[in-house]
C-alpha cells in the first residue's frame, strides 16, 4: 500500500488524490512517507489544499517538519504565497510541541518580523508573533517588544510577543510590562499583571 501511496505522491498528476487518502488515514504515514511529504513542502503550487496539507502535517507531530517548512517559508514572498497562512500555521503546531526554542537564522526571524508589524495585524501577523515566540535568535527580542507594544496589532499576536519576551529575553520584561500595565486593552493589562506577579514569585524562590 505504501509503495503504491509513494508513487502517487511522487507524481503530480495523482498528488492531491494521495494526500486526500493520508488525511482521512493518517495511520499509513511512515517513515517513507515523511520523507515525501518533507519533499513536497517545497512544492505548495503542486498541492491542492494546503490548509488540509498542514493539518496532516501538523497531526503527525514530527519534529522533522520544522525545518522543511523554515525552508520554504523563510524565502516566500507573501503576494506570491496564498500557501503561507497554512504552512505557518503547521510551524506554529510544531514549534509548541517542543520544550526549547528552536534556533533560527537571521533570515527569517527579520522576514517574520517584517510580517509581525508591517502586514496590517491580521493573521500572517498572528501566527508570526506566535513562531517568534518559540525561536532562538538574539533578534527576536527587538520584533517581540515592538509587537507587544504595537496597539495596532490583535491582542493575541500581542499576548504572544509579550509571552515570547518572558520565556526567552526575561531580562528585559520588567521595562516593557511597566509600558503594558497602563496598555489601553483590558486583556493586555492582565496579561502584563500576570507576568508580573511571575516575576515577583520567581524572584523570592
Amino acid at each position: 500500500m505504501n509503495t503504491e501511496l509513494l508513487a502517487k505522491l511522487d507524481s503530480p498528476d495523482t498528488r492531491n488524490a494521495a494526500l486526500a487518502t493520508l488525511s482521512e488515514n493518517p495511520e499509513l504515514i511512515d517513515q517513507t512517507i515523511c520523507e515525501k511529504l518533507m519533499e513536497i513542502i517545497a512544492q505548495p503550487e503542486s498541492i491542492e489544499n494546503t490548509n488540509r496539507f498542514a493539518s496532516l502535517i501538523e497531526e503527525t507531530e514530527d519534529p522533522a517538519f520544522i525545518q522543511p517548512l523554515i525552508d520554504k517559508v523563510s524565502t516566500a514572498k507573501l503576494e506570491k504565497a496564498p500557501w503561507l497562512a497554512d504552512y505557518l500555521y503547521a510551524l506554529v503546531m510544531l514549534l509548541d510541541e517542543r520544550e526549547e526554542a528552536y534556533p533560527a537564522e537571521d533570515t527569517l526571524v527579520h522576514r517574520l518580523g517584517d510580517w509581525l508589524l508591517h502586514t496590517g495585524g491580521g493573521e500572517i501577523s498572528w501566527k508570526s508573533g506566535d513562531i517568534l515566540s518559540n525561536l532562538s535568535n538574539p533578534n527576536t527580542q527587538d520584533y517581540l517588544t515592538k509587537g507587544a507594544l504595537d496597539q495596532r496589532l490583535f491582542h493575541l499576536t500581542r499576548i504572544a510577543c509579550l509571552s515570547g519576551i518572558m520565556n526567552l529575553h526575561r531580562e528585559h520584561a520588567p521595562a516593557l510590562l511597566e509600558k503594558l500595565l497602563n496598555d489601553p486593552n483590558e486583556e493586555i493589562r492582565e496579561s502584563a499583571k500576570r507576568a508580573e506577579e511571575f516575576l515577583q514569585r520567581a524572584s523570592t524562590d
